[in-house]
């Protein structure tokens, strides 16, 4: 079934100790990434010719990587940037998932919408229509596009560009994440070739340079949000799932812990929390910014309404079988849920007001526009008194809110003390609610006597969360009271 292909890379995304391949959306069986380390990088024409194998003369040292975890300086993490990047995040290869066999089938099914059948089924990465649909709905996300090279990747074809581009081949490199502009060019972004000076620690002013503070984590969750939930022009529309690309459900706070980290990140109380609480309001707000631009698409004629992509998978693509994640996905049958992935147990009246009205069979454009112009300021609220009312809330019996609510949950374990004893008294209530997050995509076809992979009913995932509530509650509560007296 589809919600098994599309959504078990969701599912076991955000479990503990899961691989490094199940976290990168495409896969990484592409070609190699260009500027690899001891690799010839192409050649590149225009005037785009600063690309990451710049930096490496002051952050490629492999010094400071994983292989040498004992190193007595660990605030030069820095100057491993390059090496930490190029060899472990996902990010470096982004570009190069664009030629593998799962993303072949996703242009080619894309294609199939305007070549014949037969023709679309014949593309190879070679072709000129592989690489004009890369462009037009790929290399914004998937590679750090500058900007006069965005405004024409409608119409640019072949070699000269996505081939042969080193710029586009290095990823989502530096520039992606430590620019404040989308698509910022490197010749014109001042930054790049200040912070070589020595004058950078004291006489720099970052703000105007166009260097994005990443210290602070709402600008950080602004910056990763502009691919990971979207934007008009970064829209993974229902079209792009329906050809098989993963669906978008970022959220901040795990996703931030899973990167190999070429930074160091200053030691706070409640972290996580922060991140959670932090990334949580960042994603809903770009999530309306999304839906509103779809408005203005709509509008214009160019968009599709409502969008499918904004509501529960599981209310159209589900077995027949009854099982808690579909009998429980809506509260009224044939009508679909909006919203569950970004706005889990909403406490927004404008949210609850704009999901009524998406949630009709026909929601109406100049209401969802009048609300959206008029739409609550999601926070500010402290970080702990949102993620407490947040877990106080018992999410409803779908697995979007669900897992949401699982990682708040995971989120505060992190920020309590290793000693905790509430981590080893939850451990067997989240074991529990991991295995019903799991259950539904498990293929049970060749495991009919595996009791770990049965279905669980709607009482056992309600009394889990109950257990969870139960003990996860009152040591935040006394976590706060420690921190207060400290």
């Amino acid at each position: 079934m589809f919600s098994t292909a599309v959504l078990i890379g969701v599912v076991i995304n955000f479990l503990p100790g899961s691989s490094e391949d199940q976290h990168i959306a495409h896969g990484a069986n592409g070609v190699q990434n260009l500027a690899k380390p001891n690799q010839q990088p192409a050649t590149t024409s225009g005037s785009h010719r600063l690309s990451i194998v710049s930096c490496i003369a002051c952050h490629g040292s492999k010094v400071f990587t994983e292989s040498n975890p004992e190193s007595n300086e660990p605030s030069g993490l820095w100057k491993s940037a390059y090496q930490i990047w190029s060899s472990q995040d996902p990010h470096s290869n982004a570009y190069t998932t664009l030629n593998s066999a799962q993303s072949q089938q996703i242009v080619k099914a894309l294609a199939a919408s305007d070549l014949p059948l037969a023709t679309a089924r014949e593309l190879t990465v070679e072709n000129d229509s592989y690489q004009a649909i890369l462009n037009q709905r790929c290399v914004s996300c998937h590679s750090s596009v500058p900007p006069d090279l965005a405004k024409e990747t409608a119409t640019l074809r072949g070699e000269s560009v996505s081939r042969n581009s080193l710029y586009m081949s290095n990823g989502v490199n530096c520039h992606s994440c430590h620019s404040i502009d989308d698509l910022h060019d490197p010749d014109g972004n001042s930054w790049i070739q200040e912070h070589v000076m020595e004058s950078w620690t004291t006489e720099f002013d970052e703000e105007s340079s166009g260097l994005a503070n990443l210290k602070d984590l709402k600008v950080r969750s602004q910056t990763c949000v502009k691919c990971h939930v979207g934007s008009q022009d970064r829209d993974v529309n229902h079209d792009l799932i329906a050809a098989g690309h993963p669906r978008l459900v970022f959220e901040f706070s795990s996703h931030l812990s899973r990167l190999p980290k070429h930074w160091n990140e200053p030691a706070s109380r409640g972290f996580h929390i922060e991140c959670w609480s932090t990334g949580n309001l960042v994603a809903a707000e770009s999530t309306l910014r999304l839906l509103d631009s779809r408005v203005q698409l709509v509008a214009t004629e160019n968009g599709a309404w409502p969008e499918f992509s904004e509501y529960n998978c599981h209310n159209c693509h589900h077995d027949l079988s009854a099982s808690w994640y579909e009998t429980f996905v809506s509260k009224e049958f044939g009508v679909p849920t909006w919203g569950t992935w970004a706005f889990p147990n909403s406490s927004s009246n404008n949210v609850n007001e704009i999901r009524a009205e998406m949630q009709k069979p026909f929601p109406k454009l100049d209401l969802i526009q009048s609300l959206l112009d008029n739409r609550d300021t999601l926070g500010p609220i402290s970080s702990f008194e949102h993620v407490y009312s947040y877990l106080e809330q018992s999410p409803q019996l779908n697995s979007d809110e669900i897992y949401n609510w699982y990682l708040a949950v995971q989120a505060c374990l992190k920020d309590f003390p290793a000693d905790d004893q509430i981590k080893s008294t939850i451990r067997p209530s989240i074991k529990r609610l991991e295995e019903i997050l799991v259950a539904p995509f498990m293929d049970r076809s060749n495991n009919k006597a595996d009791l770990s992979r049965r279905d669980f009913t709607s009482e056992e995932v309600r009394a889990t969360i109950m257990e969870i509530q139960q003990m996860i509650l009152p040591a935040l509560q006394n976590q706060r009271d420690r921190l207060s007296n400290q």
